[in-house]
């Protein structure tokens, strides 16, 4: 089992590097690689380091917002060495599989196998992790497209209207999480209908045992989302974490265009324009969303980057994609003796 999960595994992290290295060569010869060599030649170390500093931060952040989700209902304690450990394998998984399905199943096995938590806790504590972090960034997302959004159009007027389709995907999300927790009945009716017209496509078999399951499943959902309810300072606590976790991840083209030479802009217009470019290239299915993001990162700051940009993307997807991939594969002889 493990040799195909590795093969796999393996054929995932090729294809998503292949589609970024493509698409940053693409820019590097657009940019001239000459002008990339020149750029590096005055790069500034402090902002790099600033910016495996951040990186380091939004790792922390995230591995205490696990630890918290933890101590919901009857769910197992973590510590924080473990959390670390899950968050990375999680981002690992997540950077080379498309839409970021990867890393939740990818944290429930190694949760359950390696930490010997049951396999109900391990679901139960990346649910309510997944909960609060989807209800923090679609609030962030509304202040985003308020804020920001007029600042992205100036740059790319017509590319920035993109940002709200990522942000309806988030919102769905949101609206699905409140509709299956606060309806029982309605949610698995609906739940039943989409089993029906799978059936009938012959799409899934063993209907009977799929909508038992179903049931099971939703209700544990909604118990979890009580339990959540019931400690609103304690949530809110971990809103405020994972805000800071994507605020830190959202900074690092700044320190990007510091590393480079430049100063004028401001941080948090920066900020601002990359909360837009995220929400833009959520809905891209590569692995990483690579390829819309080199592309995106281009269009969004060539103009301030200017001979720079491609110098600027390198030093960017470095610390927002490359480097989950190179720690996180560290976990992985952990993951395969266990």
């Amino acid at each position: 089992m493990w040799e195909r999960f590795d093969l796999k595994t393996l054929r995932n992290v090729f294809l998503s590097l292949l589609i970024a290295v493509v698409s940053l060569a693409i820019v590097v010869i657009i940019n001239g690689p000459s002008k990339v060599l020149w750029a590096f030649q005055k790069l500034q170390v402090p902002f790099i380091g600033l910016s495996l500093l951040f990186w380091t931060l939004s790792v922390v952040f995230e591995s205490f917002v696990l630890k918290l989700s933890g101590v919901y209902g009857n769910l197992q304690a973590i510590k924080l060495g473990d959390a670390l450990e899950i968050v990375l394998l999680g981002r690992f998984f997540n950077s080379v599989t498309p839409f970021a399905t990867g890393g939740q199943p990818a944290q429930v096995y190694y949760m359950s196998v390696k930490k010997h938590f049951g396999l109900a806790e391990s679901t139960g504590i990346l649910v309510v992790k997944f909960l609060v972090y989807q209800v923090t960034i679609t609030i962030y997302g509304m202040f985003v497209l308020v804020w920001a959004y007029p600042i992205a159009k100036r740059y790319v007027q017509h590319l920035a209207s993109l940002s709200f389709i990522g942000f309806a995907v988030n919102s769905f999300v949101v609206f699905l999480i409140f509709f299956f927790s606060l309806n029982e009945r309605v949610g698995l009716g609906l739940l039943r209908f989409i089993v029906k017209i799978l059936s009938f496509f012959k799409v899934i078999k063993e209907t009977n045992d799929i909508e038992s399951r179903m049931v099971t499943e939703v209700r544990k959902f909604r118990d979890v989302f009580k339990s959540v309810l019931r400690f609103p300072v304690r949530t809110v606590f971990m809103g405020i974490l994972i805000l800071a976790q994507y605020i830190s991840l959202m900074i690092l083209p700044y320190f990007a265009y510091r590393a480079l030479g430049f100063q004028g802009e401001s941080p948090w217009k920066i900020v601002g324009m990359q909360s837009i470019l995220t929400l833009f290239v959520a809905f891209i299915p590569t692995p990483g969303s690579s390829g819309a993001q080199e592309g995106a990162f281009y269009l969004f700051y060539k103009s301030i980057f200017s001979d720079s940009i491609a110098a600027g993307l390198i030093v960017w997807r470095f610390f927002s994609f490359y480097l989950n991939i190179i720690v996180g594969s560290l976990m992985l002889p952990r993951m395969r003796r266990s």
